[in-house]
Parts: C-alpha cells; sequence; structure tokens
C-alpha cells in the first residue's frame, strides 16, 4: 500500500501560449508582475533555473524561470529571456 499525503500537491496549468508580462525587478528577482491589467505583488521569488535548447541542433535558447508567490494571487510560473518577461502558467 502506498502511503499518502496529508496536503494535495500543486498542480502547474500552462497557458496555450506564454503571455508577455511587464516585470518590476529592481533586484534582479522578480518583485511585481503586470498582467492581464493587474498589479501583482510578490512575496517570493524562487529562481533563476536555466533552461536551454541545444546549440549543435540549432535550436539554441535561454530561457530563466523563477517560481513566484504573488500576495492573494497564487503561484506564478514566469520567465525572462533577451526579448522580455513572460507567464508560462500557474500553480493551483
Amino acid at each position: 500500500m502506498l502511503a499518502t499525503s496529508a496536503s494535495p500537491q500543486a498542480v502547474l496549468r500552462l497557458l496555450a501560449a506564454p503571455e508577455p508580462v511587464d516585470v518590476e525587478a529592481p533586484h534582479g528577482a522578480p518583485g511585481a508582475v503586470w498582467w492581464r491589467g493587474r498589479r501583482l505583488a510578490v512575496a517570493t521569488a524562487h529562481g533563476p533555473e536555466r533552461l536551454s535548447g541545444d546549440w549543435w541542433r540549432g535550436d539554441a535558447y535561454a530561457r530563466d524561470y523563477w517560481r513566484c508567490i504573488a500576495d492573494d494571487d497564487g503561484e506564478l510560473l514566469l520567465y525572462q529571456t533577451e526579448d522580455g518577461w513572460f507567464v508560462q502558467g500557474w500553480y493551483d
């Protein structure tokens, strides 16, 4: 029999396409996110975690991912590229 946890795990909900956002990051880490006309204050930001493509295949990319807890608005998954900041999804 498998042991079960008393608290459920967060589920990542990905957007169909990442949405560009404006991010206030005065010290490098996200402090606030402007998304869908609202300003979401970030209480905690974990990251960055760098993901990159295979340079030898020609699909090279570099993204720095951040898992952010927004005050009263839940948890967001953001990433930053040379083109700016994007929301990839959220946890619930």
